[in-house]
């Protein structure tokens, strides 16, 4: 009997364990954070002296960080989440973890992630950039959006920066053609991003006390408005093709198939088509920026 009731307890101890490290990943918005890594290591691939090792642990620390800072949102927002539909069944809101418990894994994230950053870069200049990227995201991005539309701004300055994490990281210069292109990209990734976020979950949006984009345009007015933002993502995606990052004539055709099918496909979708899957608009802008990474670094 006695084993038999050891059995169900170890059996209801690897639930328990399972169920937390799920909810655990989830609280750090794990896939997002990943996007945020993978653009760390594209812009590491971008300096002169890159190695791939270093590009590596470059990348582990801001995904790292990405998580701490994903986590304190989470913390910030447990109120303001349990009014949307979106994010109602998030984890603190729910109930399946404490806040003590997601305030550990925030500064075990957050610690570990600028440590690793420290001792993989070249510089100072890098852990620098993350703790400003952090500090505009849950300073500024996260109080700010619910109260004002402007908060996109240091929200998107707060996006646009790991790619320069990368970049300087390896060595490279923040004042350099590169760092320019890769901000702009990014900025200008990030805007159609929010925008198809409001119009995937409009009516949580339109229903909400925070304030919108929905609320100040009407759904055509903020599909136009995302076209125009879409087709200069694919201007600065061209502009690649100019520049000294691009080394084959292979490449440049590369860069401007993948800019141009994905912005007049997904301008398209938004302007012409009587009905729309904005989930999956959201997804082709995502690959879109993720093709146009993978086929500059390798």
């Amino acid at each position: 009997m006695n084993e038999i009731r050891n059995d169900s307890n170890c059996s209801t101890f690897h639930v328990d364990l399972l169920h937390t490290v799920s909810a655990g990943r989830r609280l750090a918005k794990v896939p997002l954070c990943l996007l945020i890594a993978c653009s760390t290591a594209f812009g590491a691939s971008l300096a002169p002296g890159s190695s791939l090792s270093s590009g590596w642990a470059v990348s582990v620390g801001v995904f790292l960080l990405a998580m701490g800072a994903a986590t304190l949102n989470s913390l910030q927002e447990v109120a303001s989440d349990s009014l949307m539909q979106r994010t109602r069944n998030r984890p603190l809101v729910r109930g399946e973890l404490s806040v003590k418990f997601a305030a550990l894994q925030t500064a075990l994230l957050i610690c570990s992630g600028m440590a690793i950053l420290q001792l993989a870069s070249i510089s100072g200049v890098s852990p620098g950039l993350g703790f400003v990227a952090l500090f505009l995201y849950n300073g500024f991005y996260t109080p700010l959006k619910k109260v004002t539309l402007y908060a996109l701004v240091p929200g998107a300055i707060c996006g646009a920066i790991p790619p320069l994490i990368g970049l300087a990281a390896m060595g490279g210069e923040l004042l350099s053609h590169q760092a320019l292109l890769l901000f702009a990209l990014l900025i200008l990734w990030q805007i159609p991003h929010f925008f198809l976020v409001q119009l995937q979950h409009k009516h949580d949006y339109l229903a909400s006390v925070q304030p919108s984009f929905l609320q100040k345009f009407s759904e055509t007015g903020l599909r136009k408005l995302a076209v125009v933002w879409i087709s200069s993502l694919g201007f600065v995606m061209l502009l690649f093709t100019i520049s000294p990052m691009v080394e084959s004539f292979r490449q440049c055709g590369l860069i401007g198939l993948n800019a141009a099918i994905f912005t007049i496909m997904i301008s398209r979708q938004l302007l012409l088509q009587k009905s729309r899957n904005y989930k999956m608009l959201f997804i082709s802008l995502n690959t879109m920026l993720v093709f146009h990474m993978l086929i500059l670094s390798f």
